[in-house]
């Protein structure tokens, strides 16, 4: 099971870095277009906005998977181990129900949107793939932690810092 996750969240890590390069390389051109040709991208800021959703939500995986969310471990290590582990099944739990309550609205705006025949302004491009894309990305990351409230150290193996 971890192993098929930590495919998936490579996968998905890899679609965020493609697009974040894509990202760089159109601000490039539109700052060069900009500034030396008087010709922006009139399109730049649009794709950016759905493009930054997607490298958040495709790259919010992989780092559930890592368990690298921002953390104060200031008491825990202070602890016994099976109030440790009781924790993390408890931190697992809270990522569970707001995870799943990001991913849940995400969906709710896909269907929406979708009834709505909502396009981005300039490029009309539906809104409603992109946004289904980003609510699967927060689901497999609420499924990732429902995962780990069961299995609290599934790679005891950690790489050092």
């Amino acid at each position: 099971m971890y192993k098929l996750a930590e495919k998936i969240s490579k996968w998905a890590a890899a679609i965020a870095s493609a697009f974040l390069l894509f990202v760089m390389v159109m601000t490039f051109v539109d700052v060069v277009g900009r500034y030396v040709f008087n010709a922006p991208l009139v399109f730049g800021v649009e794709l950016t906005e759905q493009a930054m959703g997607l490298i958040i939500m495709l790259g919010l995986t992989l780092t559930t998977l890592h368990r690298d969310h921002i953390s104060v471990d200031l008491v825990p290590p202070l602890l016994p181990l099976p109030i440790q582990s009781l924790l993390k099944r408890f931190s697992a739990l809270t990522g569970v129900f707001f995870l799943g309550l990001i991913a849940w609205n995400f969906w709710r705006k896909v269907f929406v949107q979708n009834s709505d025949g909502l396009v981005t302004q300039i490029l009309a491009i539906p809104v409603y793939p992109i946004t289904a894309i980003m609510a699967v990305g927060a689901t497999f990351s609420a499924l990732l932690c429902l995962y780990f409230v069961f299995v609290p150290n599934p790679n005891p193996i950690k790489k050092s810092d």
